[in-house]
């Protein structure tokens, strides 16, 4: 894998800012009524949601204590510490722990399911004894947790914890990813809550010869005085320092492509940036690192740029480039030392362009174009969206599909093809595959807030049939990737969405979250927190959603999974960048 290759299997989130600078002599407005009550409900208390009150109470203790254990600190020296004494505990080491998985670098282990099951209150020693003793080679660096249920009863509470152990065996790097059941004591006033027991699922353990990569950003960049400045930047540090005329996005969300734009047989880059920031193209040179070339090959807009292709648009055997600004598509063609020609494709509805994919849809030898729009107006931001109702909205931009004819001659066919159909969703990306084995291509489109999209291709023309083939899913979708992981000769499909701690924990709660809506709009909101999907085509024509026991759903706050076989031995893996707008610490995820 290349240096640009393994580069852009991160991300990179911009921030924006309000450009809404106030004077001594021009006071600032007293802010409106829904921003004091929306600062207002950052106390959970607020509005009775004392789940969350007792979650957020309970992460410093369980820190404290997960520290404790992994690291050196005794428990029952520290005063915030309990002792073992004064808590029960399940068996936390499964019986029978066999290796699962084994790669030429990677190594996978696995127990029966842990029963969860406190058997003896004499006998907790006797437990923590044994998983310490087998971790006794382990050097824990970080320990992080998410807790994705809080279950209240008379004499206290529970909270259902994801538990990620990061640290080295025997000098080697090593993974223990935990789910535990933590029992509190209600906390007292001004008082931590006291835990009580620890009920121990799952136990999964990895351990790698090697570490599977090496960073080689400063290596691939240093050249480049502007990539500190520009690309390792946060949003805290550019809020309020751009303009909000130049457009940049607060979420960032840009993009970025690969592609041999010179014909020397290295991949290059380019990168998308927010309104303000000129879009950066990366040669790729012999020795793996990097000529920044956008000014001279025309590309390095200021404008804010969604979405980007490096694909071979007019059949010359060069790469050609697609971008999504504002509402427009640029497309520019590759004219041996730089793009020109250009193309501006405007289409019916002016909701921002998120995100392009390109293919041969009409079997006509050439390839067309999907742009994946938005939000429903170009003034509006990712954040600023509005989507009605939340769990099914409907109220998105309208997406286009734009149909080659020929040099510079693009056509707007979403209706005459049938992708009009459904067509007003918060759409964030696109992806095209035969996805069952006819000779043409289908389109799948990811959509936040909701329901995603699959149109079946019949001979250029689709029907939306999502709901026919067991795709419908409702989620916050943000990207895909087509693989056939199981090797069955059709290809499967993986969906990046949220996964959202925070959302698994209220919609728990089914006698206070969304009361008097139904159980129905309650399924939907819960589906919406549970994290990323794994569909298994069926060869029928049909998908099963297998997320749950493949154990795929947890990626965090997901963007773009991908399939990728990253340790060579014939079957995919999967890649999946995550994260939201964070600051400095380190656990903010």
């Amino acid at each position: 894998m290349t240096p640009l290759r393994a580069l852009l299997s991160s991300c990179l989130i911009l921030s924006a800012c309000s450009g809404d600078f106030s004077t001594e002599d021009r006071p600032s407005p007293a802010p409106s009524i829904s921003v004091v009550e929306n600062l207002r409900m950052k106390d959970p208390a607020a509005d009775g949601w004392n789940s969350e009150v007792l979650h957020d109470q309970s992460k410093k203790p369980m820190h404290l204590f997960l520290d404790a254990l992994f690291q050196t600190t005794p428990l029952g020296e520290d005063p915030h510490l309990p002792s073992w004494q004064n808590i029960r505990v399940s068996p936390l080491l499964p019986t029978g722990i066999t290796e699962i998985f084994t790669g030429e670098d990677t190594r996978v282990f696995r127990g029966a399911p842990l029963s969860g099951i406190f058997v003896n209150e004499k006998e907790t020693s006797q437990f923590v004894d044994q998983f310490l003793e087998h971790l006794a080679d382990a050097q824990v660096e970080r320990v992080d947790i998410k807790i994705v249920g809080v279950i209240p009863s008379e004499h206290g509470y529970t909270t259902d914890t994801h538990v990620h152990v990061l640290g080295t065996r025997s000098k080697k790097p090593f993974q223990l990813t935990l789910r535990w059941v933590f029992g509190w004591d209600f906390p007292q006033q001004d008082q931590s809550p006291v835990l009580r027991s620890i009920s121990a699922i799952n136990y999964e353990e990895v351990l790698l010869n090697a570490p599977l990569f090496a960073e080689r950003t400063g290596f691939v960049f240093a050249r480049h005085p502007f990539f500190r400045t520009e690309f390792l930047r946060g949003a805290h540090e550019y809020h309020q320092h751009q303009d909000r005329l130049d457009g940049f996005s607060f979420m960032g969300l840009q993009g970025a492509a690969l592609g041999d734009i010179n014909g020397d047989g290295l991949e290059d880059l380019y990168v998308a940036q927010g309104g303000g920031l000129p879009n950066r193209l990366f040669l790729h040179l012999p020795n793996g690192s990097t000529q920044e070339v956008a000014q001279a090959w025309g590309v390095d807009f200021l404008e804010n740029t969604h979405g980007v292709l490096l694909v071979d648009l007019d059949n010359d055997g060069d790469k050609d480039i697609a971008l999504g600004m504002g509402h427009y598509v640029f497309v520019g063609y590759n004219l041996g030392n730089h793009f020109g020609d250009f193309a501006v494709l405007a289409g019916k509805d002016i909701s921002n362009v998120h995100g392009l994919s390109a293919a041969d849809a009409d079997l006509d030898g050439d390839l067309d174009l999907y742009a994946a729009h938005y939000s429903p107006s170009a003034a509006q931001g990712t954040l600023s969206a509005r989507p009605k109702p939340y769990h099914d909205a409907k109220n998105g931009g309208v997406n286009s599909y734009w149909r080659n004819d020929g040099y510079q001659k693009w056509v707007d066919a979403t209706v005459e093809v049938g992708l009009d159909a459904d067509n007003s969703r918060f759409s964030f990306s696109s992806a095209w595959e035969d996805f069952d084995n006819d000779g043409d291509l289908d389109l799948f489109v990811a959509n936040d807030y909701g329901r995603n999209n699959v149109y079946q291709n019949d001979q250029g023309h689709f029907e939306e049939i999502a709901e026919d083939i067991g795709m419908e899913g409702s989620a916050a979708s943000m990207g895909m990737s087509f693989s056939d992981y199981d090797l069955d000769g059709d290809m499967d499909l993986y969906v990046s969405n949220m996964f959202s701690s925070a959302g698994q924990r209220i919609t728990a709660l089914g006698d206070q979250f969304m009361k008097g809506k139904g159980d129905d709009v309650v399924k939907h909101y819960r589906r919406h927190a549970r994290g990323n999907t794994l569909y298994e085509n069926k060869g029928d024509g049909t998908f099963t959603d297998v997320t749950e026991e493949s154990g795929t759903a947890l990626g965090r706050w997901a963007w773009g999974a991908m399939f990728t076989d990253f340790d060579n031995d014939g079957l995919e893996d999967i890649y999946i960048p995550n994260g939201f707008i964070t600051n400095t610490d380190t656990h903010d995820l």
